[in-house]
């Protein structure tokens, strides 16, 4: 019994990437673009397309909170699945992610009531830092 347990625990990795995930979804269903801003290193991707600079990732995360309403939505939950586990279940990336290594990062599937943010991270050093999201 314990070892079923254990195998279906999450590791530490996942439970990084769906904290992190959660709090970038939290960020934007509250439309507060300073956290989301912080929450985005350099080199974030919009739907593929990278903001470099603190103004750019601010400028994205406003143009993404203007072109699609949130309002009243909530979370309805969060599964992380590596690159190869989405393709399996969803086929290959968009194009425009075709840029990206994806093979190795992680995505975080948020439900905001019925609709899928996906949240990719990759691994740099001992952590896993967002590289961009799509819907």
């Amino acid at each position: 019994m314990l070892l079923a347990l254990l195998a279906t625990a999450p590791d530490a990795g996942t439970l990084e990437v769906r904290d992190t995930a959660l709090q970038i979804a939290q960020a934007l269903l509250a439309s507060d673009v300073e956290k989301l801003t912080a929450l985005t290193p350099a080199g974030f991707a919009f739907d593929g397309r990278q903001a470099w600079s603190q103004s750019e990732i601010r400028a994205e995360w406003l143009h993404a909170l203007e072109r699609r309403s949130l309002k009243g939505a909530q979370i309805h939950g969060a599964e992380v699945v590596g690159c190869d586990e989405m393709v399996k279940r969803y086929g290959p990336p968009p194009e425009r992610w075709s840029k990206f290594n994806l093979s190795a990062t992680r995505i975080a599937i948020v439900n905001l009531d019925g609709r899928a943010l996906l949240v990719i991270f990759r691994r740099r050093g001992d952590v896993w830092v967002p590289l961009g999201v799509s819907d």
